[in-house]
């Protein structure tokens, strides 16, 4: 028995044994409208790749035609499929997207002119699932799904979207518990502020706008442009404010609630400035928590902290950890204690600039490890045995700090996690991401970013993450293309003579 079988509130795929009957001669008057062509010159937007059931297609101001495999698709064709029917769209940007039973779509616009690609469509009912196809790649801005509810934006990817009523609940409660571990990368952390411009580039190597809300990930780099700031939310609550001209790597960032003991984080400073407040890693486990400059090795205590990386800070590599003699470290303590001993070594805005404004900081530098507390402010250098102290902050590196990051407001809806089985729209996203803009009940304008393995509602007129549910991830009217043949129908498709189809 299949797994819709089991669950007799949805109706049954139309691939599965319990097939609706034919009509009679009602069912082959209306194969008979198959043949149809446009009265005036349109736009083809695709073609049905694999139709099964009642699957009907309207110009505006023109008659009904039902469709089948392998017949074509047009701008501004309403879509609609009847009860236990299906259908798979091929546009011609390559983009596919599948039908779910007693669903309406239209195409509002299609293009493929270089500069000009657009691919929207308007979901009025039921639900569908697309891969996205050139349209997305080449142009980001120019794949949108409209509802009434909510818009869609598209950043070239595998996602589902479904109107839900009560039934969604059902199926939900049915199929809870199902999921173990779901398809998907971890989000590391989401965007809290951005002033200026800033851009993550992908351990794949995909560039990519960052704006709040947007999911960052384990490898991703973070880079912010000349007078510009942005603001890092980790799931750990950790808080990290990138300066401007920053260039900064998530090596590692894994936080487990339910087992703080497998929580660690590994960040690098590349170039430029970082104000950092640390979360729960940095309390329940703080020798986890490390940030990498290419001079020294960051380690905290309960931390908040400022690192400014430039110079040779930048362009030389890492010191090599080294066991400090006895004269290194008696220097190291009189260094320490008396700042005006290591005149010798004034800083000069060229190396690493260690400010401490809470708790503990621990500087690994030249294989030792140096503590210091809040306002013990420190310069680095390659070269030097031991740090410079600062009796201030350089004007020239206080001016450009940017705001403390535990300062700044923080939508919790972003890491929210809440059971997403409300009447409304739901979106599961398994690659890339997607950018939903909606308005709440006050007329304010919300955009929630959801990257690949997470899920999204949006329920009178808010928008909220949401906990994946299986009745949306392994819906079987959205099959995956690894369940479609080569002709793009399901491969185990029992053939009955009375299996309700036309093709073509």
């Amino acid at each position: 028995m299949s797994t819709i079988e089991a669950d007799r509130g949805l109706p049954a795929p139309p691939w599965s044994r319990r097939s609706i009957k034919p009509r009679g001669v009602l069912w082959l008057g209306l194969c008979a409208l198959l043949v149809w062509a446009p009265a005036h010159a349109v736009i083809k937007a695709g073609h049905t790749l694999f139709a099964r059931g009642a699957v009907m297609a309207q110009q505006p101001g023109g008659g009904v035609r039902l469709i089948g495999s392998g017949m074509p698709v047009y701008e501004g064709d309403v879509l609609t499929t009847a009860r236990r029917s299906y259908a798979i769209i091929h546009f011609e940007d390559g983009t596919k997207m599948t039908m779910r039973p007693e669903t309406v779509f239209t195409v509002d616009k299609f293009s493929e002119k270089r500069g000009k690609e657009s691919l929207w469509l308007r979901l009025f009912k039921g639900g569908m699932r697309a891969i996205t196809g050139l349209v997305s790649r080449r142009n980001s801005e120019g794949f949108k799904i409209r509802t009434a509810v909510a818009t869609i934006g598209i950043r070239g990817t595998d996602f589902t979207a479904r109107f839900c009523d009560a039934s969604c609940a059902r199926e939900a409660e049915r199929r809870r518990g199902g999921l173990a571990e779901l398809p998907g990368a971890r989000v590391a952390g989401r965007m809290a502020f951005v002033r200026g411009t800033a851009q993550r580039t992908s351990a794949a190597g995909a560039k990519r706008r960052l704006v709040v809300g947007t999911a960052v990930f384990e490898g991703d780099i973070l880079e912010t442009g000349s007078h510009s700031v942005a603001v890092l939310a980790f799931r750990d609550a950790t808080r990290v404010t990138l300066q401007a001209g920053t260039r900064f790597q998530i090596e590692r960032l894994r936080y487990k609630k339910r087992v703080p003991q497998e929580s660690s984080a590994f960040l690098r400073l590349l170039r430029g400035g970082l104000r950092i407040v640390t979360g729960l890693i940095g309390k329940t486990r703080p020798k986890s928590f490390q940030v990498a400059t290419p001079v020294a090795t960051i380690g905290i205590r309960g931390t908040g902290f400022d690192l400014v990386c430039q110079g040779d800070c930048v362009s030389g590599e890492q010191a090599q950890a080294r066991p400090a003699g006895l004269a290194q470290r008696g220097l190291a303590l009189i260094g320490f204690f008396l700042p005006a001993a290591t005149a010798q070594a004034q800083p000069t805005n060229n190396g690493l600039f260690v400010l401490p404004w809470l708790g503990t900081t621990l500087v690994n530098f030249n294989g030792r490890e140096i503590p210091l507390n809040a306002n013990q402010n420190a310069f680095f250098r390659r070269g030097l045995t031991v740090p410079v102290m600062l009796p201030s902050i350089p004007p020239a590196i206080l001016n450009n700090l940017g705001p403390r990051p535990d300062s700044m407001p923080f939508n919790p809806k972003l890491f929210d996690s809440q059971r997403g089985t409300k009447t409304g729209l739901q979106v599961d996203v398994r690659k890339g991401g997607v950018e939903i803009v909606s308005k709440d009940a006050a007329g304010k304008v919300e955009k929630i970013y959801v990257a690949g393995g997470e899920a999204a509602q949006v329920a009178g007129g808010e928008a909220t993450l949401v906990t994946r549910e299986a009745f949306m991830v392994n819906d079987p009217f959205t099959p995956s293309p690894a369940d479609l043949n080569a002709k793009g129908e399901p491969k185990q498709q029992p053939r009955t003579p009375d299996s309700l189809s036309c093709q073509m």
